[in-house]
């Protein structure tokens, strides 16, 4: 029996140093010293490294949701170009 059903994968993502990127600017456009994040900055660092090995499943819709909302929160204090990706 033929089907006609187009496979689409996923969209994958790529590992980025996203708390060297954050750590710079930082460094170089806030009167603040980095260190000052450097837990949060791990944390969030620690975030995008479990979503970039997620296998797509439901169950894994909280740390998506968790990441998610700590960029919506960066945006809101952080210009858009910070990350030259």
């Amino acid at each position: 029996m033929n089907t006609n059903i187009l496979s689409v994968p996923f969209k994958r993502t790529k590992p980025v140093p996203l708390a060297d990127l954050l750590k710079s600017f930082i460094s170089n456009a806030l009167d603040q010293h980095p260190e000052q994040f450097k837990e949060d900055l791990s944390a969030l660092d620690k975030l995008r490294a479990e979503i970039v090995t997620l296998d797509v499943h439901p169950s894994t819709l909280d740390r998506l949701l968790q990441y998610h909302q700590q960029l919506v929160a960066l945006s809101g204090k952080l210009p858009l170009d910070v990350f030259p990706l």
